[in-house]
């Protein structure tokens, strides 16, 4: 995986985790998302659906230790978002292609961040 990609993930990981704590969505030891109803916005601020747990090969995404840090990118260029969870316990990321569409999103099983051949560790603090 080539360095700007690396920084890319890096920078949507803050980003993401910072936008899902100002939106009170829990993190917990599974990658779950909320939703915008687009309908239903008060008072100009968007009102969330209630969070779900997403799947991959037909099951509930889970990390192996510490909390989730799910966010979405084009992994592979190909105009569909794909889902990359980083794991507080380890520093390690795991990365979903998707095999579905934007509307109807499938993943398939993971692969991990790797640098240099190695599976690609971030602090955690």
């Amino acid at each position: 995986m080539s360095v700007k990609l690396t920084h890319m993930i890096r920078s949507h990981c803050l980003v993401i985790t910072v936008l899902l704590a100002s939106t009170g969505v829990s993190q917990d030891a599974g990658a779950t998302a909320a939703v915008e109803s687009p309908a239903s916005q008060s008072g100009g601020l968007p009102k969330l659906a209630a969070p779900f747990l997403v799947e991959a090969d037909g099951k509930p995404i889970a990390t192996q230790v510490g909390h989730a840090a799910p966010f979405v990118t084009d992994l592979d260029g190909d105009g569909v978002w794909d889902l990359a969870v980083g794991e507080f316990g380890g520093g390690g990321c795991r990365l979903y292609k998707n095999l579905g569409t934007a509307k109807q999103p499938k993943f398939g099983s993971f692969s991990m961040l790797l640098s240099d051949g190695k599976p690609a560790a971030m602090e955690s603090s």
